[in-house]
Order: C-alpha cells, then structure tokens, then sequence
C-alpha cells in the first residue's frame, strides 16, 4: 500500500488548526504521512502541533524558522517519505475521502498527478458564493492540455497546489519560491511539464477558507506584483517550448495583472516596484510596440489618478455630440477591443446591418474596456430613446462567465431601453451552478421592456424559448455570415490549420500531429494560423486587420479547423473548409445553416482520413451560394413590443 507523506505548513493559525489536522487524521486512507511544519509561528500552533503528535504516531512535528509558505513546503518536500506529496494549508481543511479517492485515479489511470475540485468557504461554515464557476470535469489530460487550462477563465482549481496529490519523484527537482507569495503561480507550469497523464475530479474534496487578513487579501500591493512576475515566468517558459498561442496568453494575464495592481495601488510609495515588471513587460511587448506604450503610458499617467476617467468622458462627449441632430442613437455597448477576429468580425457584420436597417439613425459604439470601468459614466449619456445593442457570439452562459456577467449587467442597467442581442450561441450544464445563473439571467431579462434575443443554432434557441419563455427570441444565423469581403486573385497554396487553445478545444496535441503527417504524405504543404492576434483592435483599424486574416484564408487550398468563425472566414471567402466540433457545439450548430455548400465540410470529432482531405483538396473553385436572411432581422427589429 503506497505511502501519502501530507504537508501541512503553520503559521499564526491557531483557531483554525486543529480542524484542519482533524480532517487529515480521519481519512479513510490510513496509510499516511502527516508533516506539520511549524514555520515559526509565535502563537499556540507549536504547542498544538505536538499535542497532536502524542495522539498519533504519523505526525511528525518539524519547527524551523520563519521563512514562508514556499520554505515551509519545501522543507516538508525534502523530510517526505511517502510515494506520494499533498500539501494542505493549516487554516483549510478537507473531505474524509479526499486522499483515497485522488490515489484510486491516479493509480486506475496511471496518471502522475490528481487535481480535484475546490469548494470555497466562508470562516462561518458558509459557503462562499462570490465564485467564478468551475469547468473542472472527470477527465484524463496530457501536459499541453494542462498548459491550456492555465490560460482558461476560472483556471484556479489547476493552480492552486493544494487540491492536488502528486508522484513525489515530480518535485525532484522543483521547489518553491521562497520568498514569494503566488509560490503556486510561480510553480504549476513547472510541475505539469513534470507529468505524463494528469487526472481530474470535479468532486470538491478540499475546502478552502476564505479569510479577509490571508497573504492574497492584504494591502500589500507591491507583494502581490509577485503575481505578476510569476505570468511573466510562465509567459517565458511557454515561449521557450515554443507554445506561441500560450505565451501570448500568459504575457497577455501578466498584463492585466500588473494594470488591476497598479489601478488599486499606493503609488508615491510603490512607484520603483511597479516600474521595474512595467519595463520588463513592456521589453516583452517589444513585437506589440502598441501594447508597450499603453503599459508605459499606465505606468506614468494612470498611477497619479485621472487619466483613464478623463479619457472615457472624452471619448464619450465625442461621441455622443451628434445626439442633438437625431432622435435617438444605436449604441453597441461594450464592443470588444481584444485580438479576436471572430468577435471583431460580428462587430464589423453588425455596423454594416444596423446602417442598412437605421439608415437615419447614427451607430456608434463604446468599448468594453470604457463600460467595465466607468458604467455609472457610460449611463449618463445614454438617452431612453437609444437602442442598446449587445455583440452577438458564445458568450451566454456558465462557459465564459464573465462574459455572461457583463451582458447580465448591460440589460439590467438599460432595462427601460430597446435592447438587441445579436445571434448568440448560450452554453449552460447540470450543475449548481448554471442553475443559479439561469435564474439570475432569467429575472433580469424578463424585467427589460423590449428585449430582442437571437439565437444563432437550434439548440441554444430551443434551450432559450423553454427556460426563458417570456424573452422575445429569434433563430438566425451567425451574423458574419452576412459578409461578402473582397477577396483578392491569388494562387491557394497551403492547408491552414487553425485549432483553439482553450476551455472550448477537444483536439489534442497528438490529434493535431497525426493531422499534419496525413497531410504531408499528401503532399501538401501545412501552416497554422490563428484567429486571435496578440494586440488591441478598436473601430478605425478592425476592417484592416480582418481584411488581411481573410486574404490569408483565401490563398489557402484547404482550411482545418475546430474554430466557428475560422469555418465562416472559409464559406465569405470561398475557401474549402474541414470543420471538427468544439466543446460548446458552436460549428455544430452554425453548420445546419451552410450545410448545403459543398466547399464546407462537417465532422462531429477529430477522426479525418486521407480520402476526405484529398477529396477537399481537388475541389474545383468555390461559389459562396449562401443568402444571409436580412430581411428577418429588419422584421425583427422594427416590430415593437
């Protein structure tokens, strides 16, 4: 029977330790190891910890001086003489099956490592509700899978390093940070890179106390830049490994990081720390010049107060100096200004059909970035008489949730307003979770006066007419479908591979490599592309910028992709296309409505042989026969409530 060595560091946690220890002793896995580290704390935790040590003979009590979370690990890593490594933090504590049910997985999938859910607590015994939703699931994993989680929203459960049971042999050569908060930050890429096979649980086995004076909750914000500049050591190691799509994320999380610490900072006092990741980022940023110069702009500008608040109303004076010649605008509320193309091409898609559909009516548009900051701001130039229009995409439901957040707010906020949401694709599951988002979603659409839904596949219209029954819904198709862009005569040469990095992705690393050597015996030449860019795009360059992916796709002979506007991108250009389904059914369901095109191809998984991508490749020229419904859409909108 393997041995399981639980490292538990110890400090200042006097009212909480016991019960963590308590949870650790009565596992129905016996065969344990129970390290209690105490880092010297100057309180009981000492005393408490021998107490234990009499009343079982698997505690052993190691005291050292204070040096940290990470040195008291470390020091617990190097004592362990278990097969296996958990760590638990003393203020936690953690289900009684949690240690045989993660070695049951380990062992049943030959996995180097098991992460298991979390559930948050509140010091009362409460849970704590302020919790982005977890997409943990049952599930096998390889390396570079686990590399992605790390770029996904809600990525805390695949971080943190104490809902994990690890192979000790992992950490031979790996330690923590000393010295540093955000030690996990610092440490899970490492450890991935370390494993094989990893295995998921989304049963919330370990209990995490959320406490207000914990390290990550203080106002030491010069400390937490660690966090920072453990992003930035993620963003070199993916680059080193030569995961570009990766290390834009990572660089992209270290940014956003550095600018929330920056806004809530003591700057007179914090100037020198702050400005020493900001050069080091910016150098990074060094192919985004754009990017570097809004970084070093924050730093110099935004930290004295203001800026960014002057720069929104300017923005919004501006905007709005014409109100006075018309009756009523349309506003696209929170237009995305981030690098991806499929998002920036349903905005594009939808100005044109606002003004073919409003040719009296001026369309103007506020950055996401301008409405999550200053709403209050926003609101004031908002008139009763302006349509409020809200980008279409997947941004419905539990997958992006902060997304969902956002249109939740724009419709609560301008609930006296006409409101049209673009064709949307709507994502919930089982769990607890998406049931209170519905509810909560549920409640506020019904409150909007004259709110006008489309939805852009069967399912997510079906799921939206019987969970909200009473919200006005129409089934159209994805609004970038209404686009006939240029296309430029040029030779089509390569197969584009264009495959997704995210929560979203189902085709692994050894799929894609099995794809490429399919095509090569073919004799074709194969390039990966991407349909994110790593930079911002605002309303003045988004046509340059969309108009230069869509001459790329139209040199290519073939396009692969698990990508729903990679897939679209191929049908506006007259581009044969492969396309494989995704974890939200997004191509699924866009593809009912272009399944008629011959140039376009549909495959419910990964599994494509050599016939079918030989067969795409000999396909004579194509002719984009597909008729975008705008006349629906007019009907839609000009009938009101």
């Amino acid at each position: 029977m393997s041995k399981i060595s639980i490292i538990v560091p110890i400090y200042k946690v006097e009212d909480y330790l016991d019960k963590c220890i308590e949870s650790i002793v009565k596992q129905t896995y016996q065969n344990l190891e129970i390290l209690l580290i105490d880092d010297g704390s100057p309180d009981r935790c000492p005393a408490i910890c021998e107490e234990w040590s009499q009343r079982d003979s698997r505690i052993r009590v190691i005291h050292q001086k204070n040096g940290g979370l990470s040195a008291a690990r470390n020091t617990g890593i190097r004592a362990a003489n278990g097969e296996y490594i958990g760590f638990i933090d003393s203020d936690d504590y953690i289900s009684p099956m949690m240690y045989e049910k993660m070695l049951s997985a380990i062992t049943e999938k030959e996995a180097d490592l098991c992460i298991c859910g979390i559930r948050w607590m509140n010091e009362d015994g409460s849970v704590f509700q302020d919790v982005t939703p977890s997409t943990i699931k049952n599930e096998l994993i390889d390396r570079n899978q686990a590399f992605s989680k790390l770029c996904e929203e809600g990525y805390c459960h695949y971080v943190t390093a104490m809902n994990k049971l690890y192979k000790k042999e992992i950490f031979t050569y790996i330690l923590f940070p000393e010295g540093r908060i955000y030690e996990d930050e610092f440490s899970i890429h490492h450890i991935f890179n370390r494993c094989t096979r990893i295995v998921t649980l989304k049963d919330e086995l370990y209990y995490y106390i959320q406490r207000s004076d914990s390290i990550t909750h203080n106002s030491l914000s010069v400390k937490r830049l660690d966090g920072a500049w453990a992003l930035y050591d993620r963003y070199l190691f993916f680059k080193e490994l030569g995961l570009k799509e990766l290390s834009f994320y990572a660089l992209r999380q270290c940014y956003g990081n550095i600018i929330i610490n920056i806004q809530n900072s003591d700057v007179v006092k914090e100037k020198k720390a702050y400005g020493q990741i900001v050069k080091t980022v910016a150098a990074a940023l060094g192919t985004n010049p754009r990017a570097a110069k809004l970084l070093l702009i924050y730093h110099k500008k935004i930290l004295r107060g203001t800026a960014a608040f002057i720069k929104t109303k300017l923005y919004l004076i501006k905007t709005f100096l014409k109100r006075s010649e018309s009756d009523g605008m349309i506003v696209l509320m929170a237009t995305p200004i981030h690098g991806n193309l499929g998002d920036q091409a349903i905005v594009y898609a939808e100005y044109k059909i606002l003004h073919k559909i409003f040719p009296e009516k001026e369309v103007v548009e506020i950055p996401n970035n301008y409405f999550l900051r200053f709403p209050e701001l926003v609101a004031q130039y908002i008139s009763a008489k302006d349509i409020i229009v809200i980008d279409g995409g997947g941004n419905l439901g539990i997958l992006w949730p902060h997304e969902d957040d956002k249109i939740r707010n724009i419709i609560h906020r301008f609930k006296e307003n006409q409101i049209v949401m673009f064709p949307q694709t709507c994502y919930y599951d089982e769990t607890k979770e998406s049931a209170k988002r519905i509810e909560a979603n549920r409640k506020v659409y019904e409150s909007a006066h004259n709110l006008k839904i489309m939805l852009r596949d069967r399912v997510s219209y079906d799921f939206m007419r019987k969970e909200f029954s009473k919200v006005d819904c129409i089934f159209l198709p994805d609004i970038v479908l209404s686009l006939k862009p240029k296309r430029q005569c040029m030779e089509r040469k390569e197969v584009l591979l264009c495959f997704r990095e995210d929560c979203e992705a189902l085709i692994d690393n050894l799929t894609r490599k099995a794809l490429i050597e399919q095509i090569k015996k073919l004799g074709c030449e194969c390039r990966h592309t991407s349909t994110l860019v790593p930079f911002c795009i605002f309303h003045k360059n988004r046509k340059k910028v969309l108009q230069k992916k869509w001459n790329e796709f139209s040199s290519a002979r073939l396009v692969i992709t698990d990508r729903l506007h990679a897939m679209i991108f191929a049908v506006i250009t007259d581009t044969p296309c492969i396309a494989i389904n995704n974890k939200s059914k997004k191509v699924e369901g866009s593809y009912e409505w272009i399944k008629e095109l011959s140039h376009i191809r549909y495959l419910q998984d990964s599994r494509l042989d050599q016939k079918l991508i030989q067969e795409m490749l000999d396909m004579p020229n194509c002719d984009n026969t597909f008729h975008y419904p705008l006349v629906n859409i007019k009907n839609y909108l000009k009938d009101k409530k």
